[in-house]
């Protein structure tokens, strides 16, 4: 709990992203995550702390993701950041988490073909559509900005072609 709070912490400030990258904090900040994630799964229920352990990684994450360059972080690295990005996208309790997740998203998706694709695979399509209904005018709008770079992928245009409702929202 303290180790995911610290790294929060310094994920707070910019000039720390660069090193916590360089130092496979990722790596770090992911494993911790999972491992809060078990433990949650394994208590049958959502205990406080463990979710804030879990959130307070997804944070941090998110903050890493907004301000630096994706093609920059180690191999595999971009891939263990989407679960937690994509869990603190719907599920966070602050509505700064769930903002700064959607910019942390939304700069992973401007990488590549393959990585939007995934990311739609993992729901990332249907999380940012969701965020258009929100109450918050930043989260709607990082909502509008990670599907504008969604849909440049073949997966995102095949969906806009299968719905009538997604066009009429992306519209």
């Amino acid at each position: 709990e303290a180790m995911s709070f610290c790294l929060k912490k310094m994920a707070k400030d910019e000039a720390n992203r660069g090193v916590m990258v360089q130092q496979k904090g990722i790596r770090l900040l992911s494993e911790l995550y999972n491992l809060g994630a078990s433990l949650m799964d394994a208590s049958g229920g959502p205990d406080s702390k463990k979710g804030m352990w879990r959130e307070d990684c997804a944070v941090a994450l998110a903050r890493i993701a907004i301000s630096t360059n994706p093609q920059l972080y180690p191999q595999g690295s971009m891939l263990t950041m989407i679960r937690p990005l994509m869990w603190l996208f719907g599920d966070a309790t602050h509505e700064l988490h769930q903002f700064e997740a959607g910019l942390g998203l939304t700069n992973i998706a401007s990488v590549d073909e393959d990585t939007r694709d995934t990311l739609v695979m993992h729901g990332a399509w249907s999380a940012a559509t969701n965020l258009l209904a929100a109450d918050n005018d930043q989260v709607k709008r990082v909502g509008v900005e990670c599907l504008s770079n969604l849909v440049m992928c073949e997966r995102s245009i095949m969906r806009l072609r299968e719905s009538e409702i997604d066009i009429k929202l992306f519209i």
